[in-house]
C-alpha cells in the first residue's frame, strides 16, 4: 500500500472513530481534555436554531442555466460531477463558466468561500469545504449549500460530520427510498447528527481533518506529477514515428537506433494454461488478465488463485524472471504484465501470451515500449476483428521496436523502473 492510500485509510479510521457510533454518545477517540457526551439533533434543528444560517441547493425553472449560456471563463456553475476524484477540491478543469451579468441575476445557490457543499442528486455523499479563486460560484441542483455561523460550529468540524459513517448512513438510508439516487434538501433535514459543544473541540477536530485531506493533497499532487513525468518521458525517450533516434538521451550515447519487430527480440511465444481458477493452495499463484492491474500492471494481490490442472504437467507455463505476458482479446486487449519474482510461482492462464526475450534485450525496455502511443495505436489497428477485439502471438510479433545498445536499454529501462517504484510509493 503506498503513502496516498495509507493516509486514505487513516481518513477513514479517524472518520468512524472521532465521532460516534450508531447508539452511542460520544467518539471512541477523542483529544485530551474533553469529555462528556455530545449534542444530538436533528440537521433541521441547526438550521431552525441558525447553527447553519443557509442551506440551499441550484436554481430550478426559469433561472436554470440554458447550455448556450456557459462560456469558457467567467462565473463558475458547480455540480456533483466536478468535485475531484479524492473529494477535497472541485476540478475546475470540468467546470462551466456563465457571464458575470447571468452569474448576478441568481439569489438562491450562490456559493462563497468557507461554504460546504454536500453532493444529493444522481452522485449522493462526496461533500468539501469550497476554497476557490473566484468570489462566488453558482450551484446546479445537484449540490446542497450549507453556511454555518463559524461562533457557533467550525464549518470543518461540520463537513467531517457530513462525511462521518453515521451520516452517510442516514443519506444512504434516505437515497434508497427515494425512485431515483437523490436526497432532497428538506428531506436531509430529518438526519440525526452528533456534535460537541464545545467550539475548541470542534475546532481542534476540524483541523485535523483539515490537516490530513492537505497531507493527502500534496501526496495526490506528487502522484499526479510522476505519472504527467512518465507520460512525457514514454514520448521523448523512444523515437517517434518516423524518427530513428529519441529526442530525450542519456549522456555519452548517440546514433540511430535499430528498427526491428518484437519477434526479432523473442525467443517464442506462447499461450496459456487452459484451466479454470481454483482457491489458492498456498504457493500456485495463477494469473488471468482481470488479475493484473490497470493502473499499475502489477499482478494484483486481493484475489489470489490456484490453476486448477495438474500443476506437476504444467512447468511450460511457469513464469521466469523478466518474462512479459499480454492480453490477448476482449476489452483489456494489449494490456501487458511484466513478471518480477517478488510475485511467487505464478502460472499464465489461456487469454494471455507469453514473450520470453532474448539474453541480449532488456526486459524493463521491451516492456516500456508496451506503454508508448506508438504500441496502443498499434493495438488499436491490429485488434480489430468482427467480433471481439484480439491480437495473436504472430501479429504481437509484428509490433515495430527501435531498439539501441543494450548498455543504452538498460538505463532507459532502470529509469523507468525508479519512476514506477516512486508511482508506487505515493499510490
Amino acid at each position: 500500500m503506498g503513502k496516498l492510500s495509507e493516509l486514505r485509510e487513516l481518513k477513514k479510521v479517524c472518520l468512524q472513530q472521532m465521532f460516534p457510533q450508531e447508539g452511542e454518545d460520544m467518539p471512541r477517540l477523542r483529544f485530551a481534555g474533553f469529555t462528556g457526551v455530545w449534542e444530538q439533533r436533528k440537521l433541521g434543528d441547526l438550521i431552525e436554531s441558525q447553527i447553519i444560517v443557509e442551506q440551499s441547493d441550484g436554481n430550478h425553472g426559469e433561472l436554470y442555466p440554458r447550455s448556450d449560456e456557459f462560456q469558457e471563463q467567467g462565473v463558475p456553475y458547480i455540480s456533483a460531477s466536478n468535485i475531484s476524484s479524492d473529494g477535497n477540491s472541485i476540478d475546475f478543469r470540468s467546470v462551466k463558466y456563465l457571464s458575470p451579468e447571468r452569474g448576478n441575476k441568481f439569489r438562491k445557490g450562490v456559493a462563497k468561500n468557507g461554504d460546504v457543499l454536500l453532493a444529493h442528486n444522481a452522485t449522493v455523499g462526496p461533500s468539501l469545504r469550497l476554497e476557490m479563486p473566484f468570489d462566488y460560484a453558482i450551484l446546479s441542483t445537484t449540490l446542497t449549500l450549507f453556511r454555518l455561523d463559524d461562533a457557533k460550529m467550525d464549518s470543518r468540524l461540520f463537513l467531517s460530520l457530513i462525511r462521518s459513517r453515521g451520516f452517510q448512513s442516514q443519506l444512504e438510508r434516505l437515497m434508497k427510498q427515494t425512485t431515483r439516487n437523490q436526497v432532497p434538501i428538506l428531506t436531509q433535514r430529518l438526519i440525526d447528527v452528533m456534535y460537541p459543544l464545545n467550539i475548541t473541540e470542534q475546532t481542534k477536530i476540524g483541523t485535523f481533518f483539515r490537516t490530513l485531506d492537505n497531507t493527502i493533497a500534496i501526496y495526490k499532487h506528487k502522484l499526479d506529477s510522476l505519472r504527467e513525468l512518465k507520460k512525457a518521458c514514454l514520448q521523448q525517450m523512444f523515437p517517434q514515428e518516423g524518427e530513428d533516434m529519441p529526442r530525450l538521451r542519456f549522456a555519452g550515447f548517440t546514433g540511430a537506433w535499430e528498427q526491428c519487430r518484437l519477434g526479432d527480440v523473442a525467443e517464442t511465444f506462447e499461450y496459456g494454461l487452459n484451466a479454470a481458477a481454483a482457491d489458492f493452495d498456498g504457493t500456485n499463484k495463477y494469473i488471468r488478465i482481470t488479475d493484473i492491474d490497470d493502473e499499475s500492471r502489477e499482478f494484483k494481490a486481493d484475489n489470489v488463485t490456484s490453476p486448477d490442472c495438474d500443476i506437476n504437467a504444467s512447468d511450460n507455463y511457469k513464469l521466469q524472471d523478466g518474462d512479459i505476458l499480454f492480453a490477448r482479446t476482449g476489452a483489456s486487449v494489449g494490456k501487458t504484465y511484466r513478471y518480477l519474482i517478488k510475485d511467487g510461482l505464478v502460472y499464465f492462464a489461456g487469454f494471455l501470451i507469453r514473450a520470453r526475450l532474448k539474453n541480449n534485450f532488456d526486459t524493463d525496455f521491451v516492456y516500456q515500449n508496451t506503454l508508448t502511443k506508438k504500441y496502443s495505436d498499434f493495438i488499436k489497428i491490429m485488434s480489430q476483428r468482427s467480433g471481439q477485439p484480439g491480437v495473436n502471438a504472430q501479429e504481437y510479433a509484428g509490433f515495430p521496436l527501435d531498439v539501441p545498445c543494450l548498455e543504452e536499454q538498460q538505463k532507459i529501462g532502470n529509469f523507468f523502473r525508479t519512476i514506477d517504484q516512486l508511482i508506487k510509493l505515493y499510490s
